[in-house]
């Protein structure tokens, strides 16, 4: 049953979903909320951020000729290990658990961060691990060098 969800749902629309989430939540929950100084500044900080982790990943995808289409890992032409890659294995997921993260801190709901782990670990379990498998496979031990020296997110 839960291989079945896996590699099924794109990123971006998993993103868009909880990012609904966060909003309806934001929008009819109840509280605790919050609010501080430079709030704003924070949350568009976290999107800023967010958003040039994706670019940077897509761009170096883009530059080693190899596919972005996250459904199909077997796609992959290339192993990508240079530029925002040395940071972390998946700056395009990272880069979107901060854009929802941004989004959470403009809203000021508290209950809405709880969102944000609850994305990274469908990622993981549904999105990363399936494409981790793929990788071990075509790219045996390069992909295991890229895991003993950069971090699935950070």
């Amino acid at each position: 049953m839960m291989r079945a969800l896996e590699l099924k749902i794109p990123p971006l629309l998993l993103l868009a979903l909880f990012a609904g989430a966060a909003i309806c939540v934001g929008i009819w929950g109840d509280d605790p909320r919050f609010a501080f100084p430079g709030q704003l500044a924070v949350a568009i900080a976290c999107g800023a951020l967010g958003t040039g982790f994706m670019l940077a990943g897509v761009l170096a995808f883009s530059r080693a000729r190899t596919s972005v289409n996250p459904l199909d890992p077997s796609a992959a032409s290339a192993l990508v290990t240079g530029g925002v890659y040395r940071l972390t294995r998946n700056p395009m997921y990272l880069g979107m658990a901060l854009v929802l993260t941004g989004l959470i801190v403009a809203l000021g709901h508290a209950v809405s961060f709880l969102l944000v782990p609850a994305f990274m670990l469908w990622l993981t379990r549904f999105q990363i691990v399936p494409e981790e498998r793929f990788l071990a496979v075509r790219f045996g031990p390069e992909w295991q060098a890229l895991c003993a020296r950069t971090r699935r997110w950070l």
